[in-house]
């Protein structure tokens, strides 16, 4: 399953914005000891893990499907070709 391609399209940095948080703020809230983790998250290169893709969005008041909405859509559409697939495979036998 492809989904690193997504991680770049995120809500992160609009919804910490929209709630008047810095990064810093961000990072103390939940407890990160890094400085460049939220902003590789914002930026794309890396994604959180699930644990702080809830804390996230706790924080900012959404669903944890808004705030990777082109990732959420990759999931769903690759676990779609993974059924059918094993649908067809049945169907052979």
């Amino acid at each position: 399953m492809d989904i690193g391609r997504y991680f770049h399209d995120n809500t992160l940095k609009i919804k910490r914005q929209n709630f008047g948080y810095t990064q810093e703020d961000v990072r103390k809230r939940l407890g990160l000891n890094s400085r460049t983790l939220l902003s590789n998250w914002e930026n794309g290169r890396t994604i959180p893990s699930p644990e702080y893709m809830f804390a996230l969005s706790y924080l900012y008041e959404c669903s944890p499907l808004d705030l990777f909405p082109n990732l959420n859509k990759s999931v769903i559409k690759a676990l779609t070709l993974i059924d059918n697939e094993l649908f067809e495979r049945e169907n052979q036998k």
